[in-house]
């Protein structure tokens, strides 16, 4: 009996890997898009009151002025105050107030974003599907050539993305406004070399060697990302057009190569 090679084994491991992990974002991503809106930020007692202690960047609360040290008043026009810190994290929210630091009162007014619960969702996740199903085909059929591995990887970037992307927008999760960057700015890592490999006779070589360094960039922009994720929120407005500049770059060099 002929066995496969070690290289179609790994090829096939590696498309049903890609089928499974995009199955599982999917997944989570409509279950993310069925969940209510809670207001998601880490809280503190300051005295009586309800303080802010970190938010996540790029969530609602971030996106409608909220910020660390500001205090909660009210959540769906009843005041909040000690007693309710425990219950604050799975209490449904629609509308809240807060107070700024320099006594500004912020009333905001949650609303869900068309695409988490839109037809649009289900055409993101069907052009996922094509990218999971291009990536797959081509690694399996071709499994010796670096750019279908290359391809593999951009195709796995770019489903991974588009599933997580109803989730990821508008009052989405905060796991998919994580995974939304990583998925992208690895795209844009792998689209370069990939345009390489396909474009040059040395396409082989090229696109590796190019890889470490349009990947480098890329680690430092995730880097950057997690940096203003846990410990400098304020570095977000210049991280998120940092790597969405990175992304645009990448298609662009990619496709004049």
């Amino acid at each position: 009996r002929r066995f496969p090679s070690p290289a179609i084994m790994l090829a096939r491991t590696a498309a049903v890997l890609l089928l499974a992990g995009y199955l599982a974002v999917v997944a989570a991503s409509y279950r993310s898009t069925l969940q209510p809106v809670v207001f998601g930020s880490s809280l503190r007692l300051c005295g009586e009151n309800v303080c802010i202690s970190s938010i996540a960047p790029g969530g609602w609360e971030w996106s409608l002025g909220v910020r660390p040290g500001m205090t909660l008043l009210s959540l769906n026009g009843q005041a909040v105050g000690s007693s309710d810190v425990a219950t604050i994290a799975t209490t449904p929210v629609a509308t809240a107030d807060v107070q700024t630091e320099q006594r500004y009162v912020l009333h905001l007014r949650i609303t869900e974003d068309p695409v988490g619960r839109s037809p649009a969702r289900e055409s993101l996740w069907v052009l996922g599907a094509l990218f999971v199903l291009l990536g797959a085909a081509v690694v399996v059929r071709r499994p010796d050539l670096a750019a279908a591995w290359l391809f593999w990887l951009f195709a796995g970037s770019a489903a991974v993305g588009l599933a997580a992307a109803p989730s990821a927008v508008g009052v989405g999760a905060w796991w998919a406004r994580l995974l939304v960057p990583l998925a992208m700015v690895n795209l844009g890592s792998s689209f370069v070399p990939l345009a390489l490999a396909l474009s040059r006779e040395d396409g082989q070589a090229l696109g590796l060697g190019i890889l470490g360094g349009w990947g480098a960039v890329a680690v430092g922009l995730l880097a950057g990302y997690g940096v203003s994720l846990f410990t400098e929120p304020a570095a977000y407005r210049w991280v998120r057009p940092a790597y969405m500049l990175y992304v645009s770059a990448s298609l662009i060099i990619g496709l004049g190569v």
